[in-house]
């Protein structure tokens, strides 16, 4: 059975649950590479809030929150850009990764977009793989960054 998330937006930004999510030093930096450490509330609300074009969400997966993603309006026209994801350990392993993207994919396309870049790092292996599986291709590197690209259809 494919594994489905639902996406609830996360507005006003909760930053008290957030930071119970994000609670550890590791997932905070493969979260946000510049987020202070410990969770900043501060730091995180201005993130959040820093443009109209920028929501949210929660991941619920059969009845519980286990994670949280982003969904930005680039530059470019027709392009947005997930980002800032997660998925609690706990729940990681079991599709869940690929039922986010796939559900971010969806609300990017009612919103007119065409495409989809993202930003990862190589010291992110599993999040690699996971675009990688949901048909992202590297367009750019600069040290340990990667951006990657996906059309939409």
């Amino acid at each position: 059975m494919t594994a489905t998330v639902d996406l609830v937006e996360n507005q006003p930004p909760d930053m008290a649950a957030l930071g119970d999510m994000l609670s550890t030093a590791d997932d905070l930096k493969l979260v946000w590479p510049d987020a202070n450490v410990p969770f900043d509330a501060d730091q995180w609300h201005a993130l959040l809030t820093a443009e109209p074009a920028r929501t949210s969400y929660w991941v619920d997966h059969a009845g519980a929150r286990v994670g949280h993603a982003v969904l930005v309006a680039t530059d470019e026209p027709g392009v947005m850009a997930p980002s800032f994801l997660y998925i609690l350990p706990a729940a990681r392993g079991g599709g869940l990764g690929r039922a986010l993207m796939t559900a971010l994919e969806d609300v990017a396309r009612s919103q007119g977009a065409t495409a989809m870049r993202l930003r990862t790092r190589t010291y992110n292996p599993r999040a690699v793989a996971v675009y990688t599986k949901v048909g992202y291709q590297p367009s750019e590197q600069d040290g340990t960054l990667i951006i990657m690209r996906k059309q939409l259809v």
